[in-house]
């Protein structure tokens, strides 16, 4: 009986033990410098575009796709996230603000796949990652968990805890935090959230010195890709998701209005939007039909690929850098566990009686 409880024991230990293995230890950020204002050299950041984002193709979409495998090791990566963390936002301007939350954002999208290459299905069967929306809050999944990486709090930006939802909503689509009043809406062609339908991962990293530039030309290269971005068809044209979700953020959008650099006009709503950064076909549509694009008519949507944006599979990823522990682990564990307790119970119960029978 004693051996038995303690082979128990140390069984569920071993499993709890593998669990938390599995969890990295975080990086120690104290000896490095954040940003700040006039201080914003996103140097790290750019090596790690520069390295492991390329040109490719997945389910005959074309967009540029990241070598996770190669990004977890990557020192520069590491030194970005600290770089993050220890950010002094005070009087920053709106570029800055803009540039640093961009970057910020695909940082972490790309962080939250390191952290979670292996996924745990609502059966308890361990698989490797294939989309962002299979990463559950709770692991290991139970059933009837819905994927809620978005408002997940990953890591510390600039002091804070932060989720994916709380840089787009609350820094980005609304920057009153950094006492700005505008939203520019080319945002939802700068963030990319680790998908294959996203706008593509800039392969550099967004500066506030050419901020304008640079949100011009991915808003343009998005439009520009007929498989995911815009296309024009026989009587109306097709354009992302994105721009159907997020449709009021176009109308009335100030700084959404420049071409080259300066502003000419203001994008009242997504007609005058697309007119001024989709390709002449679907531009030249667009502004023989505005009354309809903006109603929502002569306009569709292309069906959005959640798949991960990823150069081949996370599966050495998975196998090398986590251990995937299963529900039913944890089911043997706590079953493991009560009947421990069960036994001491007796034991103790058992001893007890013998104590008394003596007495008397």
């Amino acid at each position: 009986m004693k051996n038995y409880t303690q082979i128990m024991m140390i069984a569920t230990l071993l499993i709890l033990v593998t669990y938390l293995s599995s969890c990295d230890a975080s990086i120690d950020c104290k000896n490095v410098t954040g940003f700040a204002h006039n201080r914003t050299d996103f140097s790290y950041w750019n090596n790690v575009l520069k390295k492991h984002v390329s040109a490719g193709e997945k389910h005959g979409i074309k967009l540029n796709t990241v070598d996770y495998a190669a990004v977890v090791n990557d020192t520069d990566f590491q030194h970005f996230g600290c770089q993050l963390e220890n950010t002094d936002l005070k009087d920053f301007t709106y570029n800055e603000w803009y540039a640093f939350y961009i970057n910020a954002y695909n940082y972490l999208a790309i962080y939250s796949i390191l952290e979670h290459p292996c996924a745990i299905d609502a059966f308890g069967e361990c698989t490797t990652l294939t989309s962002i929306r299979e990463i559950f809050v709770q692991q290991p999944a139970l059933p009837f968990t819905t994927p809620a990486i978005w408002d997940k709090p990953l890591k510390k930006i600039a002091g804070e805890t932060v989720s994916l939802n709380d840089i787009e909503h609350q820094r980005l689509r609304d920057p009153t935090k950094g006492g700005f009043s505008e939203e520019d809406p080319r945002l939802h062609a700068c963030i990319v959230c680790a998908s294959v339908s996203c706008p593509n991962l800039r392969a550099t990293a967004y500066t506030a010195e050419n901020l304008e530039a640079e949100m011009i030309d991915n808003t343009k290269n998005f439009l520009e890709n007929q498989d995911k971005g815009s296309a024009s068809e026989r009587n109306s044209i097709r354009v992302s998701p994105i721009f159907f979700w997020f449709f009021g953020d176009f109308n009335n959008a100030t700084r959404s209005a420049a071409t080259d650099g300066k502003v000419t006009s203001k994008s009242k709503d997504l007609a005058s939007f697309l007119e001024l950064y989709a390709p002449k076909e679907v531009a030249n549509f667009v502004k023989a039909h505005a009354d309809d694009i903006n109603s929502k008519k002569s306009i569709s949507t292309f069906s959005y690929d959640w798949s991960l944006n990823g150069k081949g599979t996370l599966q050495e990823l998975c196998k090398i850098n986590r251990v995937c522990v299963p529900t039913w682990s944890f089911i043997v564990a706590g079953v493991g566990l009560v009947v421990v307790v069960a036994i001491v119970i007796v034991v103790v119960k058992t001893k007890k009686g013998k104590s008394y029978q003596e007495i008397h």
